[in-house]
């Protein structure tokens, strides 16, 4: 009986040790984060519910196993959170009816998204939490100065200009969740975070400011809350209207000549026609940059009148962000590359987000 009654503890024991390791929630990755599926594969935890992947292996794999086969990220009240890879065509190509990962992840970062509201700026102070992805780009200078703005859009990565990231002086360090770059009592809590990597397009040219972005990675992840959050990245194949407010933020000088802004100051911009624009540039721009603009990957952006000067960005504002507001949410579509001057009616040239999306997923997203 003695020796029944072992046997019976042990088969316990080894039951629950099973059903542990194929529950086990260590580590535990939340909505809208990167993981690995058992095989390896990596993936995005969704819902339960929301993941295609699933649904197809239930309805069509004969051999599928739940416990076997689906690997656990957490919960989210009564949701179940899995690890989600994507699903691949015939030719092992994605499936173009499912989402991309960066639309994925603007969804899952929807805690705060509801707050926003339109701001009508032109060279005004940001207030705090207004635009909670703009993060300011410290260099190791004595003191640090801060020379660029990045955009935060995952919890661990950054989007900036790639001549931001020069070779002979790269980024140290992010400031996040901020307005002001000095310590003061405004309510804020601002998150110093030390920059692992900055990788910059591998087509970057720095003479003509073509392929004029970088991905900036962190040591460690950003607390997310109202004054730091990621932006959505803007997706559309059509871009916006000249008529459509975008809006511009930055540390940058005041007007071209001036010194840096201590806080975070905002502009509203519109698109200027495109070929407009470079025969503007072909007669302000010197010699040294070849005149031609990619109108595939770059646009142009110039405020209203006001006084007498124009809405604009300026030096100190590269590598920053400038975006518009898609069902309530600020999505990034464009990021500071250069301009001949500020506050003149020569418009800024920028980066334009959505046709590196491919790119930015590879390594944000991968």
């Amino acid at each position: 009986m003695a020796k029944v009654c072992n046997m019976l503890q042990n088969n316990v024991i080894l039951l629950i040790f099973f059903i542990t390791q194929s529950y086990t929630l260590d580590p535990i990755w939340h909505e809208g984060q990167q993981c690995h599926m058992k095989d390896g594969t990596e993936a995005i935890c969704r819902k339960e519910i929301e993941c295609p992947w699933l649904e197809q292996n239930v309805t069509k794999n004969k051999t599928f196993n739940y416990i076997r086969d689906v690997k656990r990220c957490s919960f989210m009240g009564d949701d179940a959170i899995i690890c989600c890879p994507q699903i691949l065509g015939s030719r092992g190509e994605v499936d173009p009816n499912q989402r991309r990962k960066s639309q994925i992840a603007c969804e899952e970062f929807s805690l705060y998204g509801d707050r926003l509201v339109n701001h009508i700026s032109g060279g005004q102070a940001a207030d705090i939490g207004e635009f909670p992805h703009a993060v300011a780009l410290g260099y190791p200078t004595t003191p640090m100065e801060y020379k660029c703005g990045a955009s935060l859009i995952s919890g661990k990565f950054l989007l900036t200009a790639a001549h931001c990231c020069e070779k002979h002086l790269l980024p140290r360090v992010a400031r996040i969740g901020a307005v002001a770059l000095t310590d003061i009592n405004d309510g804020s809590t601002p998150q110093m975070i030390q920059i692992k990597t900055c990788t910059v397009h591998p087509d970057f040219k720095p003479k003509t400011k073509s392929n004029d972005i970088a991905v900036i990675e962190l040591q460690r992840p950003v607390n997310i809350e109202p004054n730091a959050y990621p932006a959505c990245l803007y997706s559309n194949s059509t871009d916006p209207s000249s008529t459509t407010i975008l809006s511009a933020e930055g540390w940058g000088a005041t007007s071209f000549d001036g010194t840096p802004s201590i806080g975070l100051m905002k502009v509203n911009l519109t698109i200027f026609d495109f070929q407009e624009c470079n025969k503007t540039l072909k007669v302000h721009e010197s010699a040294r940059r070849p005149l031609q603009l990619s109108e595939k990957t770059q646009f142009c952006a110039l405020g209203v009148l006001k006084g007498e000067s124009f809405g604009d960005t300026c030096p100190g504002d590269s590598g920053g962000p400038l975006q518009l507001q898609v069902n309530n949410r600020l999505h990034l579509f464009g990021i500071t590359s250069y301009g001949i001057t500020c506050g003149s009616k020569v418009p800024a040239v920028y980066t334009k987000v959505s046709s590196y999306l491919d790119w930015i997923e590879s390594i944000v997203w991968p």
